[in-house]
């Protein structure tokens, strides 16, 4: 049984599908710049690399270049090892022989004892006059 919208309602699901058509047309238009900004972005990380490996190799790492009225330094952030599903749920069918009573116990063991990993990466800051 289908119903017939009337009044607000009927107004309300027209403006609502009006809404959805206009989002896929932008999508639509915005799909190019998109696949555009990915590109630069894996351009950017491709010389971000030689430019850290530069300066890693130079003795560069706690230095500061200025180039077109901005700064770039090399900075360190530490990343955890990812958790996957599959991950936990191979350690808690070891951890546990197949005990899920136990398993919050076990996820936050996992949790606190995740390996970090230290990523340097570059930082980029207006030139102070």
């Amino acid at each position: 049984m289908s119903l017939v919208p009337s009044g607000d309602f009927q107004n309300a699901i027209l403006k609502f599908l009006q809404y959805e058509k206009q989002i896929k047309e932008l999508q639509e238009k915005i799909k190019p710049v998109e696949d555009r900004i990915k590109e630069i972005k894996s351009n950017k990380t491709k010389l971000e690399d030689r430019i850290l490996l530069y300066m890693k190799k130079n003795d560069y790492e706690k230095s500061k270049i200025n180039a077109n009225g901005e700064v770039i330094q090399m900075c360190e952030m530490n990343k955890r090892e990812g958790i996957t599903k599959e991950y936990l749920g191979k350690k808690l069918l070891e951890y546990f022989h197949g005990d899920n009573k136990k398993a919050n116990e076990l996820l936050n063991y996992l949790y606190e004892n995740r390996e970090i990993e230290n990523r340097k990466y570059l930082k980029v800051s207006l030139l102070k006059k």
